[in-house]
């Protein structure tokens, strides 16, 4: 009888952190859409630590996906010295979802400082969904007693901003 509730206690402790990219995304998702932030936030920080590519990420039960071969490896060796300098850009639109979200709960949640380094990481990824993310970064940045740099944001974002669309 020990036993078997060792058992299931395992196996509860096991199946808690199966969970793939897509579905913390909707647990995610659905704690935004309640105003739970924190837990929204906890929940979008686990997408992006899970690895891409991994099994997990890739298939859900009874779901196919088809079989795609890996991507050939390049030469190395002849990588131009101006490639290296600059970061990869993110490209995977679940990220650049996600870093718009983590940034939004930490304004929601008044923790200024983290949603500055967010903000300033989802204005280098600019997605439709998210056109004031520019605006709220020069905030954050005013929150923080940074002023001239806000300004500038400010500005950027004004000089952007389609005044048909306000």
């Amino acid at each position: 009888k020990r036993l078997l509730y060792i058992f299931v206690l395992c196996l509860f402790a096991f199946s808690a952190n199966s969970q793939n990219r897509r579905e913390w995304l909707d647990f995610g998702n659905q704690a935004f859409e309640k105003k739970n932030y924190m837990m929204a936030l906890t929940c979008y920080k686990q997408v992006l630590n899970l690895v891409p590519g991994n099994d997990r990420d890739a298939m859900m039960p009874y779901e196919y996906k088809t079989w795609t071969p890996p991507k050939k490896k390049s030469d190395t060796t002849a990588v131009k010295a101006d490639t290296l300098k600059k970061p990869a850009a993110v490209t995977d639109p679940r990220e650049q979802f996600v870093t718009h979200r983590i940034a939004e709960c930490y304004r929601y949640l008044h923790d200024y400082d983290n949603a500055e380094v967010w903000y300033a990481k989802a204005i280098q990824m600019p997605l439709p969904e998210f056109p004031d993310a520019r605006y709220y970064y020069g905030q954050m940045l005013m929150y923080g007693a940074k002023y001239t740099a806000a300004q500038t944001e400010f500005e950027t974002f004004s000089n952007n901003t389609n005044p048909a669309n306000p």
